[in-house]
């Protein structure tokens, strides 16, 4: 007996006792429970497959309709190419975002800024440093191991 049905239903709530009509489509289930049939929602782009390029949230319109509305990708923060940790000051967008803002925006004034965060960026020249220093110390050792060798 499940099926789709037709229904006039008589309002009886009315207190001055005109009848009012309500009717539509739906859907009959098999205990005899009737309820409304779920409102179709059509695409609004050609593409119907369920992708991360073409997701969709249904949205229900002030007049009532409801109505598909396509999501965009969410945007990822630039990440630091040492730890891979996001960079702080760089707004997250969508890659041809980047193009729209300036220069000043997509950067951090400092050496390295915009590619790597402070603490990679701090870390890389305390070890040029100390790679100097050893080659100096290095320097040091060999010529007061050539000046002792010369006085034996």
């Amino acid at each position: 007996m499940a099926g789709i049905v037709e229904v006039v239903v008589v309002d009886w709530t009315s207190g001055n006792g005109a009848e009012g009509y309500a009717g539509g489509v739906f859907d009959l289930f098999a205990d005899g429970f009737l309820s409304p049939m779920a409102q179709r929602v059509t695409l609004r782009k050609r593409t119907p497959y369920n992708t991360t390029s073409n997701r969709r949230r249904v949205v229900k319109t002030p007049g009532g309709k409801l109505v598909y509305h396509h999501l965009k990708k969410p945007a990822s923060a630039p990440k630091c190419g040492d730890c891979g940790i996001g960079l702080p000051g760089i707004p997250a967008l969508r890659p041809r975002q980047y193009a729209t803002i300036s220069k000043t925006q997509k950067t951090v004034r400092r050496a390295y800024g915009g590619s790597r965060c402070g603490d990679c960026v701090k870390s890389r020249i305390l070890r040029a440093f100390l790679v100097e220093e050893a080659k100096i110390v290095k320097k040091v050792i060999k010529s007061q191991n050539a000046a002792a060798a010369a006085r034996k």
